[in-house]
């Protein structure tokens, strides 16, 4: 379980550091996927708060609320450090996308969390 664990720490903070680098690199170099940007913001907030519940499993519901604050900071954060980046522009709806994506993956698994738990699940 701990080799779980540590794996999916990995994934997580490898996550961030993808994010923080697509976030900041500009946007010459990203070919054009046809999705809306503010849903390429959800996704990818809803991708690193659903990594963190494996990663930090054990850790209880005051982790999930400090890496859903941390994620909204680190999301804020990086609106307000692309201003300072050519090719780069800052916005608040891109801060609203990514709080969005955090607050539907804590969604998601409340509600995956209330059916397993209603109907059951084996663990042995």
């Amino acid at each position: 379980m701990l080799m779980f664990q540590t794996l999916w720490k990995l994934v997580f903070w490898f996550g961030v550091i993808a994010v923080c680098g697509v976030s900041l690199v500009p946007q010459q170099y990203f070919s054009q996927t046809g999705i809306l940007d503010k849903w390429q913001h959800v996704a990818a907030y809803f991708v690193l708060m659903a990594a963190s519940y494996p990663a930090y499993s054990r850790s209880g519901w005051r982790s999930e609320i400090g890496i859903g604050i941390g994620l909204c900071v680190l999301g804020a954060a990086l609106e307000v450090a692309e201003s300072y980046f050519p090719d780069r522009v800052m916005s608040m709806a891109d801060a609203f996308a990514n709080t969005a994506g955090i607050l539907l993956a804590i969604l998601a698994f409340r509600i995956v969390t209330k059916l397993l738990h209603r109907f059951g699940t084996s663990d042995a």
